[in-house]
């Protein structure tokens, strides 16, 4: 393999570790966000860690047609620890406030589809429902008085 391909290779790594790390963030992110039980982080971890490595694996494939040397870890240790050292902070900042809009667009939409389709739908039943509620309170009234529960005075001791 000629020097410049290797040279390639290696700035491919190490924007491929640069990617994982960001992915990492993304997964860290969402994790402290949605706060999973125990067993559902085992799964999310082997899932993290089987897409990092399809991801590694695809890109060494039309790389370099997947030749592992020691510039290839090399250049992704090196990718994901500048990434850590340089960016982490701010991508997971950048990340988190990506939720919060859209956690933000998703209450409003809530809030709005409440405003303007449900509130006037529930009006709407309520008024078609009324007479019925008229109905059912006049016959509750009217069971109320004509089956009325006999006094315990006058039940006879046994």
């Amino acid at each position: 393999m000629e020097s410049n391909q290797q040279i390639a290779t290696f700035a491919i790594t190490l924007a491929t570790g640069a990617i994982i790390g960001l992915f990492f963030d993304f997964y860290r992110v969402t994790h402290n966000l949605v706060r999973p039980r125990r067993a559902v982080t085992y799964i999310t971890d082997l899932l993290f860690w089987l897409i990092a490595t399809a991801i590694t694996f695809g890109v060494l494939l039309m790389s370099n047609w997947g030749e592992l040397r020691a510039y290839v870890f090399i250049g992704l240790l090196s990718g994901a620890v500048l990434y850590f050292k340089l960016l982490s902070k701010l991508a997971q900042a950048l990340l988190l406030q990506v939720f919060r809009a859209i956690h933000f667009a998703i209450v409003w939409t809530k809030r709005f589809l409440q405003l303007i389709i449900f509130r006037p739908l529930a009006w709407v039943l309520g008024w078609l429902l009324r007479p019925f509620r008229i109905v059912k309170r006049r016959t509750a009234a009217w069971c109320k008085d004509h089956f009325k529960k006999p006094p315990d005075e006058n039940i006879p001791p046994e």
